[in-house]
């Protein structure tokens, strides 16, 4: 919830636990659950946050800024990232830790912070 509204990624395509066509944001009115607006993301979208009057998506393809207000990709920072929040003035956003180039799934070393980007927002 945020900006007035509800937001949820979403899988598209025949077999939902692949994602295999395309993920896209949807945009609903908070109070019927109605959708309002699809809108398609670049890359497969995971975790969603909202603040600073946009909405932030971590995909495939990097860090996907939608302006809520006019549902259009602002813009896209390329990097690998997975969880994210907006508190205060920042927005933070950790590393996915399960794409280790080794792939041996192992938790970091100590003092390996998953922490990747502490971002200053747009007001």
């Amino acid at each position: 919830m945020g900006e007035g509204f509800a937001w949820v990624t979403v899988c598209r395509g025949p077999e939902a636990s692949g994602c295999p066509e395309s993920t896209a944001v949807l945009k609903l009115d908070s109070t019927t659950g109605e959708t309002l607006e699809t809108i398609a993301l670049p890359g497969y979208g995971w975790q969603i946050t909202i603040g600073f009057g946009s909405v932030w998506v971590s995909t495939s393809e990097g860090l996907v800024r939608i302006a809520a207000a006019t549902g259009e990709v602002a813009s896209t920072i390329p990097g690998d990232f997975n969880l994210l929040a907006a508190a205060g003035p920042w927005l933070w956003a950790t590393r996915r830790w399960w794409r280790r180039p080794d792939m041996s799934g192992r938790l970091p070393a100590a003092g390996d912070s998953p922490l990747i980007a502490r971002m200053c927002c747009p007001a």
